[in-house]
């Protein structure tokens, strides 16, 4: 390993745009069970790495972008998903998403006696939880903003994100 040192401060911010869910509830048996999420990206940025995790049953695990002139990106897609795979992918060179792109994922978990990774003989209901035998759903995408100006912009918009996807949890305040 070789360490190489520079007196130059960062021009750019990384973030963490973390897709995912905590209501996963599959039935025993359902062959075909969708988790999705999504994210509007109000700054240009630039996508350096995606990080997908989830357990044994999902099976196809997809993550895309759609930009404003309506192409669609695959960030990444994994038709057969594998426990083992969970780490992060560095794209070679990074990709440029417009102001306004959607990023979104969707993965489709196989609940059923068919699935051969499935750790549960016969198929029990499986949730959400830290367990291996239970599910979790999660891509991050590791962006940065392409103009420094806009670090903060896309940080609210985060943390706007994390707070409808937690219900706001603390924020609200109560009228006395």
């Amino acid at each position: 390993m070789a360490l190489y040192f520079t007196g130059r401060k960062p021009t750019r911010t990384g973030y963490d745009i973390p897709l995912g869910s905590t209501r996963i509830d599959i039935p025993a048996g359902q062959g075909a069970h969708k988790v999705t999420d999504s994210f509007i990206i109000p700054v240009d940025a630039d996508a350096i790495a995606v990080n997908p995790h989830a357990h044994y049953i999902c099976k196809d695990m997809l993550g895309y972008a759609l930009l404003p002139d309506g192409t669609r990106r695959t960030l990444i897609h994994i038709p057969d998903w594998d426990f083992n795979w969970q780490q992060q992918y560095v794209y070679p060179k990074p990709l440029r998403l417009p102001a306004e792109t959607r990023v979104a994922m969707e993965y489709t978990y196989d609940n059923s006696a068919a699935n051969p990774r499935n750790p549960n003989h016969p198929p029990r209901r499986v949730v959400y939880g830290p367990s291996s035998t239970d599910e979790m759903a999660g891509l991050h995408i590791a962006v940065a903003p392409v103009d420094a100006a806009d670090a903060e912009e896309l940080g609210m918009a985060l943390w706007g994100k994390l707070v409808r996807a937690t219900g706001g949890g603390g924020l609200s305040r109560k009228r006395q």
